[in-house]
């Protein structure tokens, strides 16, 4: 049987229980099978409209976007320990649904 290698292991991270798990997970299995993983968040643009960020510049929706991913990321990295897995993190901007399997 021939062994499959991966590049990587997606793990979108919403800032939940849930997501904590995945991300734990994800990260014995990457240490498991020596490959990083990837944490990816993406801010919902529906938050955009709602919250009002049609005023702001380009620099502080990313500014915005960027600071609302850094609690998210640190909860999944608390959540991950030490497992000794290679992490790196991927913010998008858009509808989460479509950006994570779209």
């Amino acid at each position: 049987m021939q062994m499959v290698e991966f590049d990587e292991i997606v793990v979108p991270v919403d800032g939940s229980a849930g997501a904590g798990r995945a991300a734990s997970f994800a990260a014995r299995l990457a240490v498991a099978i020596r490959c990083p993983i990837r944490l990816l968040y993406v801010f919902p643009a529906t938050s955009m409209a709602l919250v009002g960020f049609s005023r702001m510049s380009p620099e502080e929706i990313a500014l915005a976007k960027n600071s609302a991913a850094r609690g998210i990321f640190d909860q999944a990295r608390t959540a991950i320990g030490d497992a000794g897995a290679e992490v790196d993190e991927l913010v998008l901007l858009g509808d989460p649904a479509n950006e994570v399997i779209g």
